[in-house]
């Protein structure tokens, strides 16, 4: 579970950060105790650091997992769980267990440190063979065994790595931070005492220089209870960043509405709270803080408006009766006030199911594709995914898979090759058309356009035959190009078989992310490649052919 928190002003030379208690027991906060971190630099300009804390050494941050499990609840389940972890060379950093006296299960939740990554299979099984009598099982009939690394640690360690090689703004830092209580607070509070060499990287990062006096700024704590870290994320005072507290009625899509005209106004949420706002369930409560690239270098006033402005003007929005809350300086008091939406005659249309669902698994077909094309063996687990996904897609939609396939092949070839793309594409299951069914049409470019509408899928062999020569190099005619261009106006599957011979310039920008085919001596090979893949590729649009008028 994420712990969000709102932005809070930082200390006058980066001295400490507060910890209030919702952020202190998964971390395992404590007076006179010495946590681990580093400082790094946030991935997007201007590079402003990011702090990382953990109560974990800084060295194993990559070397951490966490076993979670789910077993009938009998006595000696701990014990045996961390009997199998030592056996495997694990050592246990931190656990929490727990028992559901109704079903009689018990949970545990075990934090390990593991120096050899190949151990992590013999844990799981040897964890499954302990526990087969006990292991619960999820309505999948998978059992209720996961581990995987703390993620937020792991990551932080491989940004850690990336920037010393190549620091970005500043070199990072590996640091400790001593734990205090807070001596002049109304309540007990943990602050975290920052060391001087990530002081420094904050006053000449973070810090603006003003007439009178400096502006430190403030940051963002962040935590995360699975991951057990902390992320304190540092902001400029002339950053875009604002915090509001949005309330409206609680109506169906009533936060879509909300949130679309957020993204429309370029605002990026970087952290968000929904829940109900008060007792009836009738008002919603949406606490967010984002950042506004095109309002940088504004003040806050500027930054309310543009916010307003974006809410008053949402489609859909005139009947939420939204109202907008504000910290007073990031404290406890707020400033609140109405938006009257501006009523809007004509409100975006969503798309047609069925138009949703053809986008959807195009886009899949396309993801999975491409992936496949590169690869690299790092894509393995997203092309799995990606074949699952579209697996899953035809099942529940059950995506006709008899759909008669309709190729038009542009090209100039003739003869042979032509005769050789004809064969081999009808023995992958293509009716194929080709340029002499343009004949029985007394006008040609009419002809052309209502052969590509009729079929659904387009194969383009741009080749050195018929293409035009300037300066010892070859451009496809535009013949070709404006066929392509038909096709895919029309919402053909299609992909491009090209000459090696072909000027780059000329392919390069037409949808660099499908995959094409290029071709020297070996054309009847890659031929089979790229047909494999269209008869694989589903018809993105039905073979239902609107009616065209002849144009002269």
């Amino acid at each position: 579970m994420l712990v969000l928190d709102i932005p809070r002003r930082c200390p006058s030379g980066y001295t400490y950060i507060d910890i209030p208690l919702y952020h202190r027991v998964h971390l395992n906060l404590a007076a006179d105790r010495t946590l681990h971190g580093c400082l790094v630099a946030c991935a997007n300009k201007p590079h402003l650091p990011e702090l990382v804390i953990s109560p974990f050494e800084f060295d194993r941050w990559d070397k951490i997992w966490r076993v979670n499990m789910t077993v009938a609840d009998r006595p000696g389940v701990f014990n045996e769980a961390c009997d199998v972890l030592t056996r495997n060379g694990a050592h246990l950093l931190a656990a929490e267990s727990s028992t559901t006296q109704q079903q009689s299960l018990y949970q545990l939740e075990l934090v390990i440190d593991l120096e050899d990554d190949t151990q992590v299979e013999w844990i799981r099984l040897s964890l499954l063979a302990r526990f087969l009598l006990d292991i619960n099982f999820s309505p999948d009939g998978s059992p209720r065994l996961r581990i995987q690394r703390l993620h937020g640690l792991w990551h932080a360690k491989r940004d850690f790595e990336a920037q010393r090689a190549k620091p970005k703004g500043f070199p990072p830092q590996r640091i400790s931070v001593k734990v205090k209580w807070a001596r002049k607070a109304p309540h007990q509070v943990l602050r975290l005492v920052v060391p001087n060499k990530a002081r420094d990287i904050l006053k000449n990062t973070v810090r603006a220089a003003l007439e009178r006096r400096h502006d430190d700024g403030f940051y963002l704590r962040l935590s995360d209870t699975k991951n057990r870290f902390l992320r304190v994320l540092y902001f400029r005072s002339d950053e875009p960043v604002i915090h509001a507290r949005i309330e409206y009625a609680n109506r169906p899509g009533a936060t879509t509405t909300i949130t679309d005209a957020l993204k429309e106004n370029d605002f990026n949420i970087l952290t968000a709270y929904y829940a109900p706002s008060g007792s009836g369930g009738e008002r919603s409560r949406l606490e967010v803080v984002m950042r506004c690239s095109r309002l940088r270098c504004t003040g806050t006033v500027q930054r309310k408006a543009a916010l307003e402005t974006a809410l008053s003007n949402s489609a859909g929005a005139a009947h939420l009766h939204i109202a907008i809350g504000y910290p007073r300086n990031y404290a406890k008091s707020w400033d609140r006030k109405g938006v009257k939406a501006s009523p809007i005659s004509h409100l975006r249309n969503p798309p047609a199911e069925a138009a949703c669902l053809e986008d959807l698994r195009h886009d899949l077909v396309t993801h999975s594709m491409n992936l496949q094309s590169k690869a690299d063996p790092s894509d393995g687990p997203r092309r799995k995914l990606a074949r699952w996904l579209i697996e899953k897609y035809d099942e529940i939609i059950e995506a006709p898979k008899d759909q008669e396939k309709v190729l038009f092949v542009s090209c100039h070839y003739a003869g042979e090759q032509m005769e050789m793309i004809k064969t081999k594409a009808e023995s992958k299951g293509f009716l194929v058309v080709t340029g002499k069914d343009l004949l029985t049409f007394d006008n040609l470019r009419f002809g052309l356009l209502k052969t590509i509408q009729s079929c659904t899928h387009f194969l383009g062999v741009w080749s050195r035959e018929g293409a035009l020569e300037f300066e010892d190099r070859y451009w496809p005619s535009p013949w070709l190009l404006w066929e392509f261009g038909v096709a895919d106006a029309f919402r053909l599957t299609w992909r491009l078989l090209i000459s090696n011979e072909v000027e780059e310039a000329a392919w390069k920008r037409v949808a660099p992310e499908r995959q094409h085919e290029f071709f020297g001596m070996d054309f009847e090979t890659k031929l089979d490649k790229i047909l494999d893949v269209l008869a694989t590729l589903p018809a993105t649009r039905s073979l239902e052919v609107a009616d065209l008028e002849p144009v002269t």
